[in-house]
């Protein structure tokens, strides 16, 4: 099912879920908005912290509202959640231009660069190498 595409997500990504942080239990539209908000001057610095990505385990559906498991479809309403889904890092986004892709060398979905480059790694650390 492929409804609201464009009427829901947050400024970093288009989809159709919100993630519950494990860290602090409150909802955000993703780990970039809940770094943002828990880690803004007026948080007090003992407060601040990351989302540990890794560890979402909760979405809520922004269709039908109903929180779940990671999944790309909404158990509720059926809802894709995210064109793109990688259920290493619990990641969604409707963007697919970006080509996404999982690295398993770096641990991290990251987006095909616009010129196609060769990647190796060097502890941890994706390069992308001159063609």
């Amino acid at each position: 099912m492929d409804l609201g595409a464009e009427q829901h997500g947050c400024e970093h990504y288009t989809r159709r879920c919100r993630i519950r942080a494990p860290c602090c239990g409150e909802v955000f539209g993703c780990r970039h908005c809940h770094n943002q908000a828990k880690n803004s001057l007026e948080v007090d610095l003992l407060d601040r912290h990351e989302i540990p990505r890794h560890e979402i385990s909760k979405v809520i559906c922004s269709l039908c509202n109903k929180e779940q498991d990671v999944q790309q479809n909404c158990s509720g309403c059926g809802a894709c959640m995210g064109k793109y889904f990688c259920e290493k890092c619990n990641f969604f986004d409707d963007d697919i231009s970006k080509k996404q892709y999982h690295c398993d060398g770096c641990g991290i979905c990251r987006q095909v660069p616009n010129l196609r480059s060769s990647f190796f790694h060097q502890n941890v650390y994706c390069f992308s190498l001159p063609e």
